[in-house]
């Protein structure tokens, strides 16, 4: 099989030429294929993930707010507040209901549905007891012991299942955030070795 520098110069440059080419074609194929993977992620990030988290950070806070003000309500010396406490509860409930709502509409994985599941079971344990203990209250009955004994714990385990969703939604973010950078550095990392790689080629056929 003859070597490179027996053919002719015409020949070598041609072939230095075809393969510096492949491989420019090669690099630019790759390029974009990263490219696209990283608009990908970035829409991702910057789109329905980064909804996904806010709404789950949204939900536990305005549910902390709420509790708190249950717990203020139920200790509250003077039971015609009650009205007052309910009130403010049930405004901030709206914004409670429509991240709920958005989030079920958001969340597609067989896990996702599986905790918001697990939510609501949580969440209507809570609510009922919450709505009969405020009412004792509302009729002047002292109910610091039922708000320790009976709504303490269901309290808890909703606001659990909510700091869950949120981890979880915080993880995926930054799962998706590490996916993009490594999207940037692996498209880099193709684009200087394809160069390199046409460089020495190119050097090796001319020579």
């Amino acid at each position: 099989m003859p070597a490179i520098r027996d053919f002719k110069i015409a020949t070598r440059l041609g072939l230095a030429f075809g393969v510096m080419l492949f491989i420019l074609v090669l690099c630019v194929g790759l390029g974009y294929w990263r490219l696209q993977e990283l608009a990908t992620t970035a829409r991702a990030l910057g789109t329905y993930e980064n909804e996904k988290l806010q709404l789950a950070v949204a939900w536990r806070q305005t549910i902390d707010l709420n509790w708190v003000r249950t717990k203020a309500a139920l200790l509250d010396g003077d039971a015609g507040r009650v009205k007052m406490w309910q009130s403010e509860m049930d405004k901030t409930s709206e914004i409670t209901v429509a991240a709920r709502k958005r989030m079920h509409e958001l969340v597609e994985s067989r896990e996702g549905k599986e905790l918001l599941a697990r939510i609501d079971q949580a969440r209507e344990a809570y609510r009922t007891p919450r709505a009969n203990i405020m009412k004792r209250k509302a009729a002047g009955e002292d109910v610091s012991a039922a708000l320790e004994k009976e709504l303490l714990p269901l309290s808890e385990a909703y606001l659990t299942s909510i700091a869950e969703l949120e981890k979880r939604q915080q993880f995926i973010y930054d799962q998706a955030l590490a996916a993009a950078d490594q999207s940037a550095a692996l498209g880099r990392n193709l684009l200087i070795v394809g160069g390199l790689v046409a460089v020495t080629l190119g050097a090796a056929f001319s020579f």
